[in-house]
């Protein structure tokens, strides 16, 4: 084990004598010890720890490879997520522009006509429009109050007017929770787009057009049950969205039903889901060729870095004029 001669000074009684590192054959080597311990002293790391302690690589703790796998499986479920945000976002938004378009006298005079609203209420066309017009008003801007009256009579009673107003928080509860939806998915699609650049813009356009296709299916499928079982789907409706023996009406002798009858809402229905089917077509079209635009400009990217040439919108001096 590494034996060594220690040379002691002239009067040492160990002069000449075999030492091992602590060990002395015929005397004390005290200089010797105190030399291996200065030794050990300056081979020992700074920090404390002695020297040998975990220096061998079988005594390090074997290292934990990265998954990518498991990194991709993430980011691939975030982007599912945000696309199916994005796809429902837009369904609701097309639904809550297009609704608007009908809440409005010139449309609600046009469908009592044709549904012959004056022969069910008594009123004259003047008074029809008097009376639509207050309740329209308070439907759309407010207040809910629906107390409009002809002559000092109140025209809706009150198990009327409590309907109108579950109808209007109907429709501020759909305007808040698509709004919201909007927001959200908006916020989503630019933080992708800052931080994955061409290839999150290019999914988002392609969840806006599946959003719109999507709509169009659903509004197929509604409208081909309303043809042949519109009452049905219209009991759904109500059962869905009020409380039982809150939107039964009697047509003989309530006004709401007289005002607005069962025509009524049959043709704005249709015409509600034709108008939404045709902006989620065009909205579709136009999505479907953004989303190949970016497709095209992320393929050629890498093709333009090779050569050498400006990516298009780079803003390079090469690009001006192309």
């Amino acid at each position: 084990m590494n034996g060594r001669r220690c040379l002691s000074a002239p009067d040492s009684p160990t002069r000449g004598r075999l030492t091992l590192p602590g060990w002395s054959f015929g005397g004390v080597a005290s200089g010797c010890l105190d030399n291996e311990r200065a030794d050990t002293r300056a081979r020992r790391p700074r920090g404390g720890r002695r020297a040998g302690r975990n220096r061998c690589p079988e005594n390090d703790p074997p290292d934990i490879p990265a998954s990518p796998g498991y990194d991709a499986s993430v980011e691939t479920l975030r982007g599912r997520a945000a696309s199916f945000l994005i796809a429902v976002a837009t369904a609701l938004a097309i639904i809550a522009l297009v609704l608007p378009l009908f809440l409005n006298p010139v449309w609600v005079a046009f469908e009592q006509g044709r549904s012959d609203a004056t022969a069910w209420t008594g009123f004259s066309e003047p008074q029809l429009r008097t009376v639509s017009d207050a309740i329209l008003t308070d439907l759309v801007i407010g207040p809910p109050d629906f107390d409009v009256a002809l002559d000092g009579r109140p025209i809706l009673n009150e198990r009327e007017r409590s309907h109108m107003r579950d109808v209007r928080g109907v429709f501020v509860g759909f305007f808040a929770i698509a709004a919201m939806t909007v927001i959200a998915a908006a916020v989503v699609a630019f933080r992708r787009r800052r931080a994955g650049g061409a290839g999150p813009s290019t999914s988002a356009w392609a969840a806006v057009r599946n959003g719109a296709a999507g709509l169009i299916v659903a509004l197929a499928l509604v409208g081909t049950v309303a043809l042949v079982a519109f009452d049905a789907l219209f009991e759904i409706f109500h059962q869905l969205f009020f409380s039982g023996g809150t939107y039964t009406f009697d047509p003989s002798t309530e006004r709401l039903v007289q005002l607005f009858p069962f025509q009524f809402w049959q043709e704005t229905a249709v015409a509600v889901g034709v108008v939404a089917a045709v902006v989620a077509a065009l909205i579709a079209f136009v999505a479907h060729g953004r989303a190949r635009a970016r497709a095209r400009a992320t393929a050629m990217a890498p093709n333009d870095a090779l050569s050498g040439r400006p990516a298009p919108g780079s803003g390079e001096i090469g690009d001006i004029g192309r």
